[in-house]
């Protein structure tokens, strides 16, 4: 990764954790979702409580917009993306790019580094998790968490959600 991407990638990191702490889910912290699209300014980000889970099906595990709290987390990027640190490093991460966006054959590797910044900024912040708590990385249509997921969340957190269903098959 360039200097620029674990730039961006610590930034959103940070701004996710910050936003949860202000504005904490319902119950533990379960799972989040960074649903990207075409470069580093482009996306959402979704967080569920163990509280919300309860009402998702196991095939909408990973499909934040199916998920009962889907109207207030849409708005959950507004704060991220209002921090700073972070709109500076977009601009500085999209120039890298010259504006040509992210490929759309892989998981872009910048957000696939926040997710594990993400793990650990979450465990340092101290906020409570679920045991199964998980983060991935998807597209837009929603493609990407069953390729993201289990390089991002420990084998221990792999098996639980096995257990419980909750793996991503897309």
């Amino acid at each position: 990764m360039t200097s620029a991407e674990d730039m961006y990638a610590d930034a959103l990191a940070g701004s996710i954790t910050a936003s949860l702490e202000r504005d904490p889910v319902q119950g533990e912290l379960a799972r989040v979702v960074i649903r990207w699209f075409e470069g580093p300014g482009y996306l959402t980000i979704h967080a569920l409580g163990t509280e919300d889970e309860c009402d998702v099906p196991a095939d909408d595990a990973w499909y934040p917009l199916e998920w009962p709290n889907e109207e207030h987390e849409i708005d959950r990027v507004d704060a991220v993306m209002r921090d700073e640190a972070l709109t500076g490093v977009i601009e500085v991460l999209a120039t890298e790019m010259r504006d040509e966006g992210w490929s759309w054959d892989e998981q872009p590797q910048p957000l696939i580094a926040a997710a594990l910044k993400l793990r650990q900024a979450v465990e340092a912040a101290g906020l409570p998790t679920a045991s199964h708590f998980a983060v991935g990385v998807s597209h837009f249509e929603g493609w990407g968490a069953e390729d993201s997921v289990p390089r991002v969340n420990p084998s221990a957190t792999l098996t639980l959600l096995g257990e419980r269903g909750l793996l991503p098959d897309e």
